[in-house]
């Protein structure tokens, strides 16, 4: 067996070659893992409800907020981009405990 990847726009897809030499014999298995989530998926994702995801697009990056993941709009749909949601989520500060930072 001789499996091989091609990247594509919506994800990898995963070649696996049963016989190399006859085409009859020929299996594929494909795996696309979408690289934009919906609203419902990247809430899944992020463990965050549709809701926040609503408002804080809506409202923005203001003070005293948590700042929106970015996002993007095409049309009426929203998408959002799971490697800036992994930047996102990576952005803010992991603390053990609340005492770190002086918050009672």
């Amino acid at each position: 067996m001789v499996p091989k990847s091609f990247p594509t726009f919506c994800g990898t897809v995963d070649f696996v070659f049963t016989n190399r030499y006859e085409q009859r014999n020929l299996k594929m298995s494909i795996t696309l893992q979408p690289r934009l989530l919906s609203e419902k998926e990247a809430s899944t994702y992020t463990c965050m409800s549709r809701s926040f995801l609503r408002q804080a697009r809506m409202s923005g990056n203001r003070d005293n907020h948590t700042p929106a993941p970015p996002f993007i709009k095409i049309g009426r749909a929203v998408r959002y981009d799971k490697a800036d949601l992994d930047t996102w989520l990576n952005s803010f500060v992991k603390q053990t405990h609340l005492y770190e930072q002086g918050v009672a």
